[in-house]
């Protein structure tokens, strides 16, 4: 299942479960999108952020190493491009709501 974000100007989205998270660009600008997560699942999590389905970055953390994390990448974006964030884990038992607490946040500019 995948969820769209309509950020509408706020720019960031609180997330609480496994899921894939899509945002349709609106303007033809270099986008960051940085993914902030302080409540893992217990078995760990991937996090792959893409861009038209491409992955162009991804971090994956083992149960119980850490406590939280962060993932950003600048992306070059056309209007009407997609940034997708996708959280897995590899356990079923972590895709109840509030497995996983963070933040997605996704604006023009870039990390430089």
């Amino acid at each position: 299942m995948a969820t769209t974000l309509t950020l509408n100007g706020a720019q960031s989205a609180v997330v609480c479960n496994l899921d894939t998270y899509n945002y349709t660009v609106q303007n033809t600008a270099a986008h960051v999108c940085s993914v902030s997560l302080n409540v893992l699942p217990p078995s760990g999590i991937t996090i792959n952020i893409k861009l038209n389905g491409s992955t162009k970055a991804s971090f994956s953390s083992p149960a119980a190493n850490q406590q939280a994390c962060n993932l950003s990448t600048t992306l070059a974006c056309s209007a009407n491009d997609v940034i997708g964030v996708q959280l897995t884990s590899s356990t079923s038992s972590d895709e109840g709501l509030n497995a996983l607490k963070g933040i997605i946040d996704i604006h023009i500019g870039n990390l430089n």
